[in-house]
This record gives C-alpha cells, sequence and structure tokens, in this order.
C-alpha cells in the first residue's frame, strides 16, 4: 500500500510540475502579472486625478 502511494504521489508531482511549468516561466508569468496591474493602478490614479483637477477648475469658474 506505501509503495502504491508513493508512486501516486510521484505521479502527482510529475504532472504538478508539466502544469505549473519551471521556476523561470512561473517568475515572468508573475511579473508580467504584477505589470499589468501597475498598468492598472496608474491608469485609475491618473484618471482620479484628472477627475480631482477638473472638479477643482468647475468650482472656480462658477465662483
Amino acid at each position: 500500500m506505501a509503495i502504491a502511494q508513493n508512486k501516486l504521489v510521484a505521479k502527482a508531482e510529475k504532472e504538478y510540475e508539466y502544469l505549473t511549468g519551471d521556476e523561470a516561466t512561473r517568475r515572468w508569468q508573475e511579473l508580467r502579472e504584477k505589470a499589468e496591474r501597475d498598468e492598472i493602478s496608474a491608469y485609475d490614479t491618473g484618471k482620479s486625478d484628472g477627475e480631482r483637477i477638473r472638479n477643482k477648475k468647475r468650482k472656480k469658474v462658477t465662483e
């Protein structure tokens, strides 16, 4: 029984490595995902800053 379980564990580990890729590939994927999140964050920050500036200008015009 223990030998059969070890074979199953070994097969599962091999399958896991196949599905997740090697370490370098995983690292590149993590970096790409981080870059995408950073880009979205920069866009959102710029948008909210622009809205804040627009609202200040509108407020000055109406005063």
